[in-house]
């Protein structure tokens, strides 16, 4: 059995092609599935299956039945026919049970022992006919098709007969779910995730007492939720996943106990959040994008499983709750972009399990962070665009695992003295194991003010601030107070951003095209710490801060002096001259240009092999004899002769046509150049310096003038009297 098991696991394991392929279309399968109409029967003789009186044949040629009518509703998309194309290949030689139990993302029950054949399966078969299937996984198969009667008619069949769970995510799906669904009721898990349905649930998927998932995530499905799910009391609905749909309206989960996953992100639900101090089972609660605006109940706090709480991106109000902290499971807090007000509470940062704690966006919260020495876990801290005041603590050196902060568009400050900042260096305004590197970034220094008219008009907007980095260079024991394993790669990885505001700007510059005026007279008073004072929804604790900033002023060349002028002028008469010689050498120098363009042109156009064009065939007078007599020596002379005849032929834009011993035959666009050829080539050979050896007469070969190494004007000469123009 337990060989069997991993055969039914690796069914899963391949992907849905393969199986179409190689098990549909298996040349062992017998022919016996009859077609009525457009409804298939099951007929399989399924011989190596015994009979058994719980699940004789006919009860495996209904169950059968439903499968192919399942299938043949919801076909391929891309290929309808890819499971039906060859209708008698359906009958398998299945080694664990009938040919059904072969097909792809079928699951069945073992007829000896009740159980899966599958090793490790999604649900047991307690309860369930043998030879049923317990488990239909058809999860990107891109099918496509609607959930209609008919659909529900034959999976409430499966469902009698021992289907617990139903996969059919990641395909095309379209359409409502009819209200038949509230026939499967023995189902224990529906997953309908990422396909196109529509319209509101049924009411009665209520009566599906036994379900403890229901996943529809990314369709289209609106209307209510109300008098849908956990109806019945103590109901095992365990998961309920809704994100990305068209819901809006409240909605309210209290009843259900047992419930420990909800997401229902990206919705358009208001009101109050969904749960009560009555999902005492709840691990995690996702409800991100949306329009609950509501407080956030302190019950939520009190929960003792809740691990992940993602409520950003609401209009959630009201004060953070002092129990905030007495959940000590809580890892993931996502409280961003809402509208909450008061302070941080202290027991918050208690929580040595918090791995990210996310308050971005609520204006209205202000106050210092309390001491966060006991959330050694944390990895992210992101508190953007809100009204926390204080410095860095020195202890955030020593979390291990911290990868990203964010400050920026708080009222955190390093200092609360302007002349404490003029007289710091600028790093030793940071925590010291942080440090300004020299990337700059822009920062526009009017962001969070929205009167822009408050601005003084010679208060720089657009700054370049640089970027904030760890430092890895300090010594261990000068950060790490709490002796944690940390390395310098992880500690590299940390991502820091803190507003310049935080240094007093003196971390900044003028944008290119500007220049910095940091006299006394030319500062300007920061108009964003002038309004902390005047914010009554987050009061500023303590005296307000005067903070300066320097002034930008438009860069301006330097005027030049009467002697600047004077050179200026004579160095402009004296670049004249020199254009005018340039033009003069250049039209010197044309027609050798243009012959040069020419030759150039002529070179890229290849062999004549049409129009007008020049041949020329050259040739040694007494070539062979002289070759006969001295072999070795003559081979030498002739290398220097083709060399020279090569070197003349390209010169003259020359292209040789055949070469054969001593001989060349060359072609020539233009006559000039046939004949230009020719001179060069005579007057070239005359000056090469032959090898000795050749064995001339010097008395019958002498020319007078030339050496006796040189061979005579009737020898090594070419004779150039072959020349045509065609």
């Amino acid at each position: 059995m337990y060989g069997l098991r991993q055969m039914g696991w690796l069914v899963t394991a391949i992907s849905f092609y393969v199986l179409a392929v190689g098990l549909l279309g298996s040349p062992t399968a017998t022919s016996a599935v009859q077609q009525t109409g457009n409804q298939l029967q099951y007929s399989c003789p399924d011989l190596q299956v015994p009979d058994d009186p719980s699940c004789n044949r006919t009860c495996r040629e209904t169950i059968g039945t439903a499968l192919l009518g399942i299938y043949g509703a919801l076909k391929c998309e891309d290929e309808p026919e890819a499971l039906w194309h060859q209708v008698d290949d359906l009958c398998q030689n299945c080694s664990w049970g009938p040919s059904y139990c072969c097909w792809p993302g079928v699951f069945c029950c073992s007829e000896q022992d009740h159980t899966s054949v599958m090793l490790d399966g999604p649900d047991d078969c307690a309860g369930a006919t043998p030879m049923s299937v317990f488990h239909l996984a058809m999860r990107g198969f891109n099918l496509s098709g609607t959930l209609d009667a008919d659909v529900i008619e034959h999976l409430a069949f499966l469902n009698r007969s021992g289907l617990h769970t139903l996969d059919l995510s990641s395909n095309h799906i379209a359409g409502t779910l009819p209200a038949s669904i509230g026939q499967l009721t023995n189902l224990k898990s529906i997953n309908l995730n990422l396909n196109n349905i529509t319209g509101e649930l049924p009411v009665t998927i209520s009566h599906l007492t036994n379900l403890q998932h229901f996943y529809a995530s990314f369709n289209r499905l609106i209307g209510s939720l109300e008098g849908r799910f956990c109806t019945a009391p103590d109901s095992p609905l365990y998961s309920l996943i809704l994100r990305a749909n068209n819901f809006a309206t409240t909605v309210n989960f209290t009843a259900c106990s047992n419930l420990g996953l909800l997401d229902v992100s990206d919705n358009f639900f208001h009101g109050h959040l969904p749960v009560s101090v009555n999902n005492g089972m709840l691990v995690s609660l996702r409800a991100s994008n949306n329009r609950f605006n509501r407080t956030i109940p302190e019950d939520i706090w009190r929960l003792p499983q809740l691990a992940t709480l993602e409520l950003a991106n609401n209009d959630l109000v009201g004060t953070l709750s002092p129990y905030m902290g007495s959940g000590n499971n809580l890892v993931n807090i996502r409280l961003g972009n809402n509208s909450l007000t008061g302070t941080i509470p202290g027991n918050l940062t208690s929580n040595s399990q918090m791995l990210l704690l996310e308050l971005y966006d609520n204006i209205g919260l202000y106050g210092t962070f309390p001491a966060i020495q006991s959330m050694v876990g944390i990895r992210t801290l992101d508190f953007h665009n809100t009204s926390i005041s204080g410095t860095i603590p020195e202890i955030w050196a020593s979390f291990p695992y911290l990868e990203y902060v964010d400050i920026t568009s708080t009222r955190m400050t390093c200092c609360t003295s302007q002349a404490y900042v003029d007289a710091t260096p600028v790093n030793d305004l940071l925590p010291k194991f942080l440090f300004f590197d020299g990337n700059l970034t822009q920062y526009d220094a009017a962001r969070g003010i929205e009167d822009k008219d408050l601005l003084d008009p010679v208060q720089p907007t657009d700054l370049m601030c640089g970027s904030v980095q760890r430092d890895t260079s300090l010594q261990r024991d000068e950060w790490n107070y709490f002796d944690l394993p940390v390395t310098n790669n992880a500690l590299s990885k940390q991502k820091w951003h803190i507003s310049p505001v935080y240094s007093w700007y003196k971390n900044c510059t003028c944008t290119p095209g500007f220049d910095q005026d940091n006299s006394p007279s030319a500062r300007v008073p920061v108009v964003k710490t002038t309004l902390w004072c005047k914010n009554w929804s987050a009061p500023w604790q303590g005296d307000c801060l005067d903070m300066y900033t320097f002034q930008c002023r438009l860069h301006e060349e330097p005027q030049l002096s009467l002697q600047g002028k004077v050179g200026l002028a004579l160095g402009g008469a004296l670049m004249f001259v020199v254009l005018v010689v340039a033009a003069n050498m250049c039209m010197a120098y044309a027609s050798k240009v243009r012959r040069l363009y020419v030759r150039a042109k002529m070179r890229l156009q290849g062999v004549p092999k049409h129009g007008k064009m020049s041949l020329v065939v050259t040739d040694i007078e007494g070539y062979s004899d002289i070759f006969k007599r001295a072999p070795e020596v003559m081979y030498c002379a002739l290398m220097l002769h083709n060399g020279v005849i090569r070197a003349a032929k390209f010169a003259n834009c020359g292209f040789v046509l055949e070469q054969e011993g001593d001989s060349f035959t060359l072609a020539f666009y233009d006559a000039f150049d046939a004949v230009a050829f020719c001179l060069q080539a005579q007057q070239a050979l005359l000056a090469v310096q032959w090898p000795e050896g050749l064995g001339l007469d010097d008395e019958q070969h002498s020319i007078g003038s030339l050496s006796k190494r040189q061979p005579s004007s009737e020898s090594l000469q070419p004779d150039f009297a072959t020349i045509q123009h065609f």
